[in-house]
């Protein structure tokens, strides 16, 4: 399943970078996990997916508390001319308009199912401590930040940190908590990402 765990990064570097559409990369990332969930499809039985309401309401309000985490972390970590320089990066990726509040619907919710049922569901990895696949879920948000922020070394040094202690806490999660309060959390989290970093945009 190696394919598996690096396709997001050749979904990235395909779609954004040499396509400069956010639409191809993320597209073109979900029919790999699709494929992927469809071939380790067997190792979903294994996986506990229910949760309690109250964690599930938990795990949300937890989530988007991304949303001041990246709408005050950005404007410090990134220097004034590359946050200067989201808008009409945003906009060379095709989100503007209509295509900016699709694409953060998609992201918010579409995009966190997928991804959990892969990453945490098909790969199954069931290892308390931290894992080889924290990183490789990881890697491939790496091209992505330098796509938007080239340069920007604290923010990609605390991204790592985050990313792959939040892998390994939504990998906790499933096993305790069950599948669905993962996916609200990540789904709620994404949701306070990607506002957060239109809000930061729209007001500079």
């Amino acid at each position: 399943m190696i394919w598996f765990r690096y396709w997001p990064l050749l979904a990235v570097l395909i779609g954004m970078y040499w396509r400069e559409s956010a639409w191809a990369a993320i597209l073109l990332y979900h029919v790999g996990l699709v494929a992927g969930i469809w071939v380790r499809k067997e190792a979903l039985r294994e996986v506990r997916w229910k949760s309690p309401i109250l964690v599930c309401g938990f795990a949300a309000v937890l989530g988007i508390a991304a949303y001041p985490a990246v709408r005050i972390g950005l404007p410090i970590l990134v220097d004034p001319e590359s946050l200067a320089q989201l808008g009409p990066k945003m906009e060379q990726l095709g989100l503007a308009g209509g295509s900016l509040v699709a694409f953060v619907v998609y992201f918010a919710i579409v995009h966190p199912v997928l991804e959990e049922i892969g990453w945490r569901g098909a790969l199954n990895e069931s290892s308390p401590r931290p894992h080889h696949h924290d990183l490789e879920f990881t890697a491939y948000h790496l091209p992505v930040l330098w796509w938007l922020f080239p340069g920007q070394w604290a923010l990609l040094a605390i991204s790592v940190l985050t990313l792959v202690g939040s892998a390994w806490m939504w990998r906790w999660g499933r096993d305790r908590y069950g599948l669905i309060a993962v996916i609200v959390f990540h789904a709620a989290a994404d949701l306070g990402i990607v506002v957060a970093a239109v809000a930061v945009e729209s007001r500079l």
